[in-house]
Formats: C-alpha cells, sequence, structure tokens
C-alpha cells in the first residue's frame, strides 16, 4: 500500500458469510473509481468466512479480526480503522455496481456540505426477480440533496441502507457513531441522527445490490426483542428541539414505523412486544389505528395473514374482468 491516503475507506462488515463474501469483495475491487481501500471487518465468523476473504489477494485489502460484537461495533471498528477522509459500508452478502464510487463521487463534489451520500439499489428477492427499492423521492428527482429525508423515510423506504452509503469522516466527530449493543436497527438510528443535523444526499442512480435471497440474513432470522431504538432518539431529540423543522415528517415517520414492527410482531405471534411498540403511535389522529392493531394483537397466530389473504381475494375478485 502506498503512501497516499485514498479518497474512500470501504469497510465490509463479515459474520458468518462464506458464501457471499467474495461477491462482495470483487464488487469492490470492480469500481471504476479505484481511489479506495477495503477493510474486511471479520466480526467473530464462526464458519470459513475469514478463509474466504483471505483468499482474495489484493493491496488495497486488510482484514481485520475481532470478537462477536454486532453490526455497530463492526462499523464502529471499521471507522476506527479507516484512513480515508469519506467511509463507506458495505454489509458481507450484499454488492455493488461497478459505478458505485464514481456515483458517490459525483454526489460529493456537487453536494460537498451533505453528512449522508447515499445511491439507489436493486432488491433480488428469494425467488430470483429483480425489483428497484420503492425509495419515496420528489417526482423528477434524480440527484441532490433530499428535501425532506424523514418524509421520504415515512412514505417508502429509507433513502439511506446500510451497503449504498457514504459518510465522511467529520461526521462522526460531531454525531458520534453507530448505537453498539443493540439488537436491531442501529443504521436506521443513526442515518435519523445526522438528518436531524445534516442534510442527505441521494442519487437515484443504482449503486448497489440488496441480496433478500441470501441465507442467514439478520432479517430473516430476526425475533423482535425490544422497540427500535430510533424511536427513543427521535423522541429525545423533539423534546429537545420542539421548534424542529421537520417535525410534523418524524412523527409521520415513527407512527409509520410503529404500525410495521407491530405488524411484524402480529405476524411473528409475539403480541406482547406488538402492544409495546404501539406505544410509540402518541398521535391523536392515530388512536383509532393503534386500536385496531392492539385488538389483532391479541388474535390467534395466522389471523393476520388470514386477513391479507382474504381482502387480496376480495381485490381481485372486484378488478375488472377483461
Amino acid at each position: 500500500m502506498t503512501g497516499k491516503l485514498p479518497r474512500f475507506s470501504v469497510v465490509i462488515t463479515l459474520y458468518n458469510k462464506e458464501r457471499y463474501i467474495e461477491r462482495a469483495i470483487r464488487s469492490v475491487l470492480a469500481q471504476t473509481d479505484s481511489d479506495f481501500e477495503l477493510l474486511v471487518i471479520d466480526d467473530g465468523s464462526t464458519d470459513a468466512s475469514r478463509g474466504a476473504a483471505a483468499a482474495v489477494r489484493d493491496d488495497r485489502i486488510r482484514l481485520i479480526s475481532q470478537p462477536n460484537a454486532g453490526e455497530g461495533a463492526a462499523r464502529n471498528r471499521g471507522i476506527d480503522e479507516a484512513r480515508a477522509e469519506f467511509v463507506c459500508f458495505l454489509d458481507g452478502d450484499d454488492e455493488w455496481t461497478p459505478s458505485f464510487l464514481a456515483s458517490i463521487r459525483g454526489l460529493i463534489e456537487a453536494q460537498p456540505g451533505a453528512g449522508i451520500y447515499a445511491t439507489a439499489y436493486d432488491i433480488v428477492e428469494p425467488e430470483g426477480q429483480v425489483v428497484r427499492a420503492p425509495i419515496a423521492v420528489p417526482a423528477g428527482f434524480q440527484a441532490g440533496i433530499l428535501p425532506r429525508y424523514f418524509a421520504a423515510c415515512a412514505a417508502g423506504t429509507s433513502p439511506v441502507w446500510s451497503s449504498a452509503v457514504c459518510v465522511p469522516r467529520w461526521v462522526f466527530s460531531e454525531i458520534g457513531r453507530f448505537a453498539e449493543g443493540v439488537s436491531r436497527g442501529c443504521d436506521l438510528d443513526f442515518w435519523g441522527r445526522v438528518a436531524f443535523a445534516y442534510p442527505i444526499a441521494f442519487t437515484a442512480s443504482v449503486g448497489a445490490i440488496y441480496r433478500r435471497d441470501a441465507e442467514g440474513r439478520a432479517c430473516n432470522t430476526f425475533r423482535f426483542q425490544k422497540p427500535w431504538i430510533f424511536f427513543a432518539t427521535a423522541r429525545r431529540f423533539l423534546a429537545e428541539h420542539p421548534a424542529f423543522p421537520q417535525r410534523a415528517d418524524v412523527e409521520d415517520y415513527l407512527a409509520e414505523r410503529a404500525r410495521a414492527d407491530a405488524l411484524e410482531c402480529i405476524s411473528l405471534g409475539d403480541g406482547d412486544t406488538a402492544r409495546r411498540i404501539l406505544g410509540e403511535m402518541t398521535r391523536p389522529a392515530d388512536r383509532w389505528r393503534r386500536r385496531a392493531l392492539a385488538l389483532l394483537s391479541y388474535a390467534p397466530p395466522g389471523t393476520l395473514a388470514w386477513l391479507v389473504a382474504a381482502r387480496r381475494a376480495l381485490s381481485a375478485s372486484r378488478a375488472p374482468k377483461t
């Protein structure tokens, strides 16, 4: 490795992804913008992940191992080890398109004061079909500062995703780093904390591929343990900043996330956690929806799936015949 500092530090977090890590690494090495170092943080893998990563030879790669401490701690270790001015993240079972870093560089040059730079991404479903992530950006938006980050989060998928994002190093000094020791949501919590203070730059160009077809994803095996960490972060921030201009958007985001998380808990048969999460829906306008979901949380397992299937069947029966 030369003495010149790279423009980007790429951090791949790795835990038991032996089947996918080579693909992730090679997608970084295939970038059209080659001004980077690559840090692979093996977070105590118990399979052959470390060996699979070590088998890919390139002077820009550093493989770092640590005892298992979770995704937040693994990303923070990458931040500690990074030498570049900009830090990009990629999960060990996802991949980048060859233009990801070039798109990020263009965003940085156009919007030098942003706190986060992110790209659109495609999703590969378990059945193999490829779909565009449903990110709610204004009609005609191509690249620039998102006018209402929290409104976009409330209306669709978060515009910032952990495998299609770049953060300037100075942001970690100002905002802090990823939360550690939490079961879920440390990434969305960090993006939200940054969005409270700085603009978010986004490009509609696809820069990454989210592999839902990968085995062993945290989202495939996760069972709720406690409500999403950003609920507490946002409530604390809004209490301290009652005149925050995007307050209504944040409240919409929290309510929509509580609804979605409660429904997921109900589908898993975890009514107790669903009812705790529904306590985050505090606005009077959400009262009846909160009560309906709370009632549903007491229903026998499988009721939600039956209701969804019935609704789809009813919609199909009402569709015009051709």
